[in-house]
């Protein structure tokens, strides 16, 4: 059962990412503008959870991992739409394995855990495969693609942000899991990280004069854009829920290992999208650049599946 929901969760999260793409590139210029009304709309999907299971107060002990991932939930918004402004957005995805990572590094650095060949040969895979995937590389033929040169060379800065993006939602999934194991209900976590994270986008985006600018410039482009967002947010709340739900039957970083297959569905529905509305999708679909992307996603998937073999 958990298989299906941890495969559904990303193939979710790959249609709510184009709309985020499509959103940030040619809906709205502030990024400040996209993070509150997206907060804004968390409070829509609430009243749905009480049709599924009625969430419940959670005891007071509980109340700082509800606060955690909301926090995780709005601290990475930043860099990710800023990265969807510079890089395909099957990039972009791509770059979230590096959250994989993370934990394994914290712990060794941290704690000294020492972890088995296979989990640090997985984890140079990850790196290098990721690193690869940023390089910039002008190239003439599909041969050129793998060829790097010092004109040539060039790292995407997005990888810097998901980088950054991917170290926050790495504690996101354990927060969730700890809930679980705690006894909190599924509706609980998640409406709970819908309220407290809607309430902290709106209340801190507010506070600023700068921000509170932006937001009002960009309301009408909020209202011409409105079922654009609607649709982005519903698909994003139906892969938070398909992948929380995953987490509460199975380990996270089994669930965290499935989800890193976004950037191969955002990849497919891109190539779709591509044919019949060209110039509505930032990615590029020419053969070589699908080509090294299928390479290096597969590579990493590799990376991941070393992580968590035995999981």
């Amino acid at each position: 059962m958990w298989i299906f929901f941890a495969f559904l969760a990303p193939a979710l999260y790959a249609v709510a990412e184009i709309f985020d793409e499509y959103l940030s590139n040619r809906g709205f210029r502030n990024i400040s503008s996209l993070i509150f009304f997206a907060s804004l709309l968390n409070f829509l999907f609430l009243p749905i959870l009480f049709l599924i299971q009625r969430p419940e107060m959670p005891p007071l002990r509980l109340i700082w991992p509800i606060v955690g991932v909301a926090l995780t939930n709005i601290l990475y918004l930043y860099p990710y739409y800023k990265s969807l402004k510079i890089e395909d957005t099957s990039v972009v995805s791509a770059f979230f394995s590096l959250g994989k990572i993370i934990i394994p590094i914290f712990a060794f650095i941290f704690v000294g855990e020492i972890l088995e060949l296979r989990e640090y040969i997985g984890i140079a895979i990850i790196i290098f495969g990721n690193i690869f995937l940023a390089f910039h590389i002008k190239k003439k033929s599909i041969f050129d693609i793998f060829r790097v040169t010092r004109k040539k060379f060039q790292l995407s800065k997005a990888f810097f942000l998901i980088l950054f993006a991917s170290t926050v939602l790495a504690i996101d999934g354990i927060l969730f899991k700890y809930m679980f194991e705690q006894g909190i209900n599924w509706s609980t976590a998640v409406g709970g990280q819908l309220l407290i994270s809607g309430l902290l986008g709106i209340i801190i985006l507010l506070s600023f004069s700068k921000t509170r600018k932006h937001i009002f410039e960009d309301r009408e482009k909020f209202r011409k854009s409105g079922t654009i967002f609607f649709v982005e947010e519903l698909f994003t709340f139906l892969a938070l829920g398909a992948e929380t739900y995953a987490i509460s039957l199975a380990p996270v970083s089994l669930v965290k290992g499935v989800g890193m297959s976004i950037p191969i569905f955002v990849l497919a529905y891109a190539v779709v999208v591509k044919r019949y509305k060209p110039k509505d999708l930032r990615e590029d679909t020419k053969l070589a650049h699908v080509i090294k992307k299928i390479v290096i996603f597969t590579i990493i998937i590799v990376g991941l599946a070393l992580i968590g073999l035995n999981e």
